[in-house]
């Protein structure tokens, strides 16, 4: 869990981080925005990205949401592929 520059709270799933490629270069990782009690799921941000450029955003979140929480996830989803802990 982490906040945003505005203080938005998100999450990282962890377990979502998936290669998604045949080479094994583009990963898959879901954040969340966390707001209040309740799941919605226009708050999920999937990602796919090969750990230097992103490749694909798919998500019915705002672009202002997605850039405060792409960077943090890139990170986090590059160390993961990095140290060979994610699923294929």
């Amino acid at each position: 869990m982490f906040k945003g520059e505005n203080g938005a709270i998100f999450v990282v799933d962890m377990k979502s981080i998936v290669n998604v490629s045949p080479n094994g270069l583009v990963v898959r990782v879901v954040a969340y925005l966390v707001e209040g009690d309740d799941f919605n799921p226009n708050d999920l941000i999937p990602l796919a990205f090969d750990c230097k450029n992103f490749v694909e955003v798919v998500t019915k979140a705002s672009s202002e949401r997605v850039r405060l929480v792409q960077e943090r996830v890139k990170e986090l989803a590059a160390i993961e592929h990095r140290k060979g802990a994610f699923r294929d």
